[in-house]
């Protein structure tokens, strides 16, 4: 918990020195949802992606992404099962099954996968707009303005 508070007081100390409320609550939000994208070893590489376009603090972006990584590894799994099962996918092999089937047993892994994350878009929709409106509303109790 020391670990969030000393974030947030560095992102308070980062808007009093005249940056955006909006855009620093766009940013972490944008980081919070991509960062718990069901690919293991990309959310880095889609929080940059999108940084850039929309002119947003790459350092920041980043932050929020790493600080969610233990909420990556906890739902990646459910994200995957809920989605296989709600769209037929076939059942995960099991490591036997990989050993027998080679190369042939990632097709139901990946579609697995495609599962999880058209799960994620319907999740993370909502759950970007509730993270930017409880980011928006704690910097406005903090009467932070980016004069």
């Amino acid at each position: 918990m020391k670990a969030y508070l000393k974030i947030w007081k560095q992102l308070s100390a980062y808007f009093k020195s005249g940056q955006n409320p909006e855009k620093l609550a766009l940013t972490v939000a944008l980081g919070v949802t991509l960062g718990v994208f069901p690919v293991l070893g990309v959310t880095t590489i889609l929080c940059f992606l999108v940084a850039i376009p929309l002119k947003l603090n790459v350092i920041i972006i980043q932050m929020a992404n790493y600080l969610v990584y233990p909420l990556q590894l906890i739902t990646f799994i459910p994200l995957i099962k809920i989605g296989g099962n709600l769209l037929g996918a076939p059942d995960i092999p099991n490591l036997e099954q990989l050993m027998e089937q080679g190369i042939m047993a990632l097709e139901p892994i990946l579609f697995n996968i495609v599962c999880g994350v058209l799960i994620w878009l319907l999740i993370s929709i909502p759950a970007f707009f509730l993270v930017r409106y409880l980011i928006l509303r704690k910097l406005s109790k903090a009467n932070i303005t980016g004069h």
